[in-house]
């Protein structure tokens, strides 16, 4: 009789223990093929459209955002405003101008030959890079 207890006990604990991952995987599949699928939209992509100064209108503007694609959406892009103003140089110190990431966007040199160069000549070649 004990024999039979003990056969049936480690039948279904030997069961119970090889069975998890057919159950783990029967689990997962279930979830797969009954979940919803979220629909995936790309993000709209904005350009800024900055308006040419006209005589007697203030230096700063506010530029309206235009979208690049005209996709159907329900629902328009939410976007801040992009403000087209020229930049305050007395805002920027020396060491803001010679950080290797701003340097990086406009590949600028912040030496010349041996020497560092000094915020005057930094700001020159700034202003060039943007207005390229």
């Amino acid at each position: 009789m004990f024999e039979i207890i003990d056969t049936a006990t480690t039948n279904v604990l030997t069961a119970m223990i090889y069975s998890v991952p057919v159950w783990m995987m029967l689990a997962l599949l279930h979830f797969v093929i009954t979940h919803p699928i979220a629909q995936q939209t790309k993000p709209e992509l904005l350009v800024p459209a900055c308006k040419p100064e006209q005589p007697g209108e203030p230096t700063a503007e506010v530029a309206e955002l235009l979208p690049m694609e005209s996709e159907s959406n329900s629902t328009p892009p939410i976007a801040a405003p992009v403000e087209c103003a020229p930049v305050d140089w007395r805002l920027w110190r020396v060491a803001d101008l010679r950080q290797k990431a701003v340097r990086g966007a406009f590949a600028i040199k912040s030496r010349q030959g041996s020497r560092m160069l000094k915020r005057r000549a930094l700001i020159d070649q700034y202003e060039r890079a943007m207005a390229t």
